[in-house]
């Protein structure tokens, strides 16, 4: 059984409150039409986007090692990932839907659907937040051509990397063909990346604790780069790169050490994926409140409203989680993959003793 990693708990809490923040400082910031409420550093909304996908990469290469060419895996695999991703955001995506109409917004049957399926479109899906999705479902399932076969799939994904590593030194994007955009997107290689950290952290005996100094370093460059010089790099250079070196060096610490983490820093890693869904919501919802109570006159300082915002959107979230996902999980887990141990067993027990 492989090591709990506290941090990956922590790096998921950060990545949450970082994609809150921005939010929050956006939507406020276009409603009342002043200067940025939080400090720059996290306006960059690719940062985010990258630790969580390298973020992601690491977890499911770690989590699911083992289980490479072993295509009785694949099944069970993507059953878990549709339990973990789906239903939680369905149940987000009609709750907002439902919203929308009651305020007379104009929506197409074609885009409902693709929102829901998480479909390749030109256009954001309804719930705008569930994009990376998208691509996360779909690297889903080229990680299931290495559960199937790495011997005879494992080339043919490393072509596909460096094709995607050709293309973006060569500055060739696909953002308006959305079908080729999801094959080809560079955040499928920061996907990449976080499973060849854990492949490193998983063959490795050596402490590289030192990578995640190199990482933090690259990205303190990456940010006076952008605060200073405006330096033109593709995300995945400014942002993606560094994460890679303090995920690496993050795990390598708690691989060799026992790590305590801040438990309610924990839970909010727990709930990050209920936070990101609803966050959105719960911010869009107090600017009506604000403007109906005029919260925005009275607090006297826009700070002071978006670091409320930003904590309710939080609570909400950890209450979702806690309340909503956990429950829908266990019920579903309880139907779909108990239920489906049990015809397992049954059908094994019916084989007759002695027989082949």
């Amino acid at each position: 059984m492989k090591k709990r990693l506290h941090f990956l708990q922590f790096l998921r809490c950060l990545a949450a409150l970082m994609v809150v923040i921005h939010h929050t400082d956006r939507i406020l910031l276009q409603k009342y039409n002043i200067e940025a409420l939080i400090y720059e550093p996290f306006d960059y909304p690719y940062a985010r986007v990258d630790l969580f996908f390298v973020l992601s990469g690491f977890i499911i290469y770690y989590i699911h090692r083992q289980d490479f060419n072993r295509p009785e895996k694949v099944k069970t695999f993507l059953l878990k990932r549709f339990i973990r991703l789906i239903p939680l955001y369905w149940v987000v995506t009609m709750g907002y839907l439902v919203l929308l109409i009651f305020a007379g917004e104009q929506l197409n049957a074609p885009h409902i659907l693709k929102s829901f399926l998480l479909l390749p479109d030109t256009a954001q899906p309804i719930l705008g937040v569930a994009w990376t999705l998208r691509y996360e479902v779909f690297l889903y399932l080229v990680f299931c051509l290495l559960l199937m076969s790495r011997k005879w799939f494992g080339p043919w994904v490393l072509v596909w990397i460096a094709s995607m590593l050709i293309l973006l030194g060569v500055g060739i994007s696909f953002e308006n063909r959305p079908y080729l955009d999801l094959v080809l997107n560079p955040l499928n290689v920061e996907f990449a990346a976080g499973c060849l950290a854990a492949h490193i952290i998983l063959h490795t005996k050596r402490d590289l604790t030192k990578f995640s100094y190199l990482g933090g370093a690259i990205l303190a460059l990456s940010l006076i780069s952008q605060e200073i010089w405006t330096l033109t790099l593709n995300h995945v250079f400014l942002w993606g790169v560094p994460f890679f070196f303090i995920i690496l060096g993050f795990a390598s610490y708690e691989m060799k050490r026992e790590v305590s983490v801040n438990k309610w820093l924990v839970k909010i890693g727990d709930a990050s994926y209920s936070i990101f869904l609803t966050h959105i919501i719960v911010i869009l919802s107090f600017r009506t409140v604000s403007d109906k109570l005029h919260l925005y006159q009275k607090l006297g300082h826009p700070i002071l409203l978006s670091v409320f915002v930003c904590i309710a959107a939080v609570i909400f979230g950890c209450l979702f989680y806690k309340f909503v996902e956990k429950p829908l999980l266990q019920w579903i887990r309880a139907t779909l993959v108990d239920r489906r141990k049990s015809e397992v067993t049954y059908s094994e027990s019916a084989v007759p003793k002695g027989t082949n």
